[in-house]
């Protein structure tokens, strides 16, 4: 993380975007949709992996001129849930159900709020070892590069949650926007 922060053109902080398996395909869309309007954007993000299959997914994406040139980190996810699931197909070799490969996140149940806690302790161990962070989710859509606006929201050390309905101006549409220093 450190390494990409002191890369960034754009400001002391990194871009962070967080996956499992269920949002490879959107988050190549937006690797796609970067490559058109900031490809330079890029090279400052880290792609947080919770499972294998995201891992895998985004390491063999083709983008750009290099291959496997994104920055992807893995970092496992398992809610309680699935972990129970896991273990109870382990013990039971003539179950035909494979465990499942991911943690399932639909907004109000307990594995959700678990990867909310995961998510948190990850953004809150970054800020303990002064990375500064922009989160970043794949289903914004960007207009153009928003880099250089993170570095003054950031100036204010405080956390920012701009929206785009009321948020000060900002050449992002239809997301939430999380910067801490």
């Amino acid at each position: 993380f450190r390494q990409i922060q002191e890369k960034n053109p754009f400001g002391d902080y990194v871009v962070i975007q967080m996956l499992n398996e269920p949002f490879v395909a959107m988050t190549r869309h937006w690797i796609c949709n970067l490559q058109h309007v900031a490809p330079q954007v890029l090279d400052s993000v880290v792609f947080v992996a919770t499972d294998r299959a995201a891992q895998e997914g985004l390491t063999q994406f083709g983008y750009g001129p290099e291959p496997n040139a994104l920055h992807v980190v893995y970092l496992p996810f398992q809610s309680k849930e699935a972990q129970a699931k896991a273990a109870q197909a382990a013990e039971n070799p003539n179950n035909n159900k494979p465990p499942p490969k991911t943690t399932e996140l639909v907004y109000g149940r307990e594995s959700y709020f678990e990867f909310m806690i995961f998510r948190t302790q990850l953004l809150s161990t970054l800020l303990n070892h002064d990375i500064s962070f922009f989160l970043v989710e794949s289903d914004a859509v960007w207009l153009e590069n928003a880099l250089p606006l993170v570095q003054s929201y950031l100036q204010t050390n405080v956390s920012v949650t701009p929206t785009a309905n009321g948020g000060p101006p900002i050449p992002l549409a239809d997301m939430d926007l999380v910067a801490a220093r």
